[in-house]
């Protein structure tokens, strides 16, 4: 696929998310479930960077993970001139919707970003090797970017966002592996 944006390609993998059957939504988002689990489970009690998936995101079961780690979850600052996330603590019972409709920690006490082990970042699409494209608002470059940050970055998303290759700005980010369904059937 050649696209002449990156607001034509987010559209068009929209669409393909938009049509996905719910049973292989499912399928999908367990497997990636059960894979980020064991990975959680090499490290001692990992403070992991999740997210709330929005419709269009791969829903990975967050309650699952919880069991294994100590869960973040990320509030954006729209106020800001630049991009600026930070993530805070999880409870399922002390979540708002905040930012752009996305559930969010409603704690007042960031956690450091060299506190973080392992971070699970979404993205509209992956390459293999690790670029991402995500919804152009740069929160997820700008954190990534950050000096004591030091987790391990894992990319997950439905096989349909798996793309060859992405356009990709100098400021881009790329994370230490994508994960996706048939990545993970490949290697069983």
């Amino acid at each position: 696929m050649v696209f002449e944006s990156k607001k034509a390609l987010r559209l068009s993998i929209k669409q393909q998310t938009k049509v996905l059957p719910a049973n292989e939504r499912e399928r999908q988002a367990a497997l990636v479930t059960s894979f980020l689990a064991k990975l959680i489970q090499r490290y001692t009690n990992p403070t992991v960077a999740l997210f709330a998936p929005l419709a269009d995101e791969i829903p990975i079961n967050i309650t699952e993970l919880e069991k294994y780690c100590r869960v973040t979850l990320p509030k954006v600052d729209t106020t800001s001139d630049c991009p600026l996330m930070e993530f805070y603590p999880y409870a399922p019972e002390n979540l708002s919707i905040g930012a752009y409709g996305i559930s969010e920690p409603t704690a007042s006490r960031p956690v450091s970003a060299e506190q973080i082990d392992i971070a699970i970042i979404p993205g509209v699409a992956f390459t293999r090797n690790g670029y991402r494209l995500g919804r152009g608002k740069g929160y997820y470059d700008c954190y990534l970017s950050r000096k004591e940050f030091r987790a391990e970055t894992i990319g997950i998303c439905f096989d349909h966002q798996l793309l060859a290759t992405l356009p990709i700005e100098p400021h881009d980010r790329c994370v230490n592996m994508v994960v996706t369904a048939s990545i993970i059937e490949q290697n069983r």
